[in-house]
């Protein structure tokens, strides 16, 4: 026997438009002049002279979705008396303050809505219209689904609203639009009712999460978002990462908000050294360092990535000086804000948001002086090296990934990983963390950069890396604590040619010949770093 076919979703049930006010709205009548006042995370709007019906209509909006019909007829005045005119005033009225309204399709049955299309910035608006049965569409490229509080979530970095479907029916109608497709197609591969299927379609088309297309002069599916130039370069991950991660297109919760409080324990300021050897590096007498160094404007001017080192290797004693000048603990904090959002803090050379210092740094040594090729971990605390283990070799895998995305032809003598300890932001901040870590990231390389540039080294920023094999070669769970930076540092070529080949290329421009006037005066006229000699008060102690 065969199932009896399933009678299509919504067949003999009306369609219903619901209005309603985002959760997050207070409406209180306005304390003189009448009106009402809406508070919202956006500010406060006041509506000048309000009357009861139109108070009413918002107050019935507060407590959830309602037919707008259905708001009239609860009203003081009597329904026979509203006339088209109350209707356009009141419609009017919501369209001025769309970024507040959230906009549902139901059923006339008792269950709950298809789908909430919920603002989520200032300039959201919602126009729905029809789509033609014949019309291509598909869903945006953009549109990422989810889910979120129990509900499945469409979004798009291209939208301002957020689409939240209650029923499967509507998550059904998404399903079909992976691919270019009709609406008449669309509706004949559902068992749902024609004109549910048209009215989700047209309020994702509203909020731009299914875009429309045209046939071109081969006949060919084209779609406006596939063409824009402004659009062609993005991917979704990373223009969804880019309006989350800012204010103006999202409305999530954003900054210090502390969301773990009470839940998990901050990160503890210093991060435990792993279990290894212990290798005290040297430390450089400050007034030594200040002797040598070259001005600050002649390091800018003369900075620049390096691929080729000197025969002669890095050795430690320089390896000590570049990591006590970039990144040890100066100092320590039991605690910074107020009670009880407050977190133990460190200062350290290079500055981080809130004093988290979430980044780490391993160092990764194929030749280096005085030193054992491998992994280590630097701890910041105790100015040491420490050991670790590396029993399938990862370090050469970590060295040839390096030297692959450096375009190089070498081994590089020396790897710095940076990682991310991601609690120690994630812990504070809403929205913002992941892009914050990034932008430390982005402040210890260049620091890294002008420091070895101040010593005669070669430094070398890289923009990606490999997060399983860091993770395995340094025994971290990429999920807590991840690379997500490195740098590679050699001795500077005695007669390098960098500079030279870079300025014959290049078109002069605002005194491009600044590099070379500092190169040859000011950075000759100090001493390189590693030929000084030892320097007053240099300890290997492990404080």
């Amino acid at each position: 026997m065969h199932p009896e076919p399933r009678p299509d979703v919504g067949t003999d049930l009306r369609r219903v438009s619901l209005w309603s006010l985002r959760e997050d709205v207070h409406l209180e009548r306005a304390s003189s002049g009448g009106g009402a006042v809406l508070h919202s995370r956006w500010g406060d709007v006041t509506v000048a002279g309000t009357d009861e019906l139109v108070y009413e209509s918002l107050r019935r909006m507060s407590f959830g979705p309602v037919d707008l019909e259905n708001i009239l007829r609860a009203t003081p005045r009597p329904y026979a008396e509203i006339t088209a005119i109350d209707r356009a005033r009141l419609l009017a009225l919501l369209d001025s303050i769309s970024y507040l309204v959230v906009r549902s399709l139901g059923l006339d049955d008792t269950e709950p809505q298809l789908l909430d299309m919920v603002p989520i910035a200032r300039g959201a608006r919602l126009d729905i219209r029809s789509v033609p049965p014949e019309q291509p569409l598909r869903l945006s490229r953009f549109a990422v689904l989810q889910t979120r509080d129990e509900l499945l979530v469409l979004e798009s970095a291209l939208s301002l609203h957020r689409a939240q479907f209650l029923r499967p029916e509507a998550a059904w109608v998404v399903g079909v639009l992976g691919k270019a497709t009709t609406l008449k197609a669309a509706t004949a591969a559902l068992p749902v009712a024609d004109g549910v299927v048209a009215d989700i379609v047209a309020y994702l088309v509203a909020a731009g999460m299914v875009t429309l297309g045209e046939h071109d002069e081969n006949g060919a599916v084209v779609f406006p978002e596939d063409q824009d130039p402004a659009l062609m370069t993005w991917t979704p991950n990373e223009l969804l990462f880019h309006t989350r991660t800012r204010l103006g297109r999202h409305d999530g919760d954003f900054g210090a908000t502390f969301p773990y409080l009470g839940r998990l324990s901050p990160e503890p300021a210093v991060k435990s050294a792993p279990q290894g050897e212990r290798i005290p590096l040297y430390r450089p007498d400050l007034d030594t360092v200040l002797a040598a160094d070259p001005p600050l404007t002649a390091v800018l001017e003369t900075r620049r990535s390096t691929r080729t080192y000197a025969e002669e290797p890095i050795d430690e004693r320089q390896l000590g000086e570049f990591l006590y000048r970039i990144a040890r603990i100066r100092s320590l904090y039991s605690s910074i804000g107020l009670e009880p959002a407050s977190y133990p803090a460190s200062s350290r050379p290079y500055p981080s948001g809130g004093s988290a210092y979430e980044l780490e740094c391993y160092i990764t040594l194929s030749r280096c002086a005085g030193l054992a090729s491998g992994n280590y971990y630097y701890d910041p605390y105790g100015h040491c090296l420490v050991r670790l283990d590396d029993p399938s070799n990862s370090a050469a895998e970590l060295l040839a990934h390096a030297s692959a995305a450096a375009g190089m032809t070498t081994t590089p003598q020396v790897l710095v990983t940076i990682t991310a300890r991601f609690r120690r932001l994630s812990w504070k901040y809403s929205g913002m963390w992941y892009a914050l870590a990034l932008k430390h990231v982005g402040v210890v390389q260049q620091t890294m950069c002008l420091v070895a540039t101040a010593m005669r080294l070669a430094p070398l920023p890289l923009g990606s890396g490999d997060i399983e094999t860091s993770a395995q070669a340094f025994g971290l769970d990429w999920r807590e604590e991840s690379s997500i930076g490195e740098l590679l540092l050699g001795p500077l070529s005695p007669d390098d040619t960098t500079a030279a080949a870079e300025s014959a290329m290049g078109l002069p421009v605002n005194d491009s010949d600044w590099g070379d006037r500092c190169a040859a005066t000011s950075i000759q006229a100090h001493p390189v770093a590693s030929s000084l000699p030892a320097r007053p008060g240099a300890q290997h102690d492990d404080r």
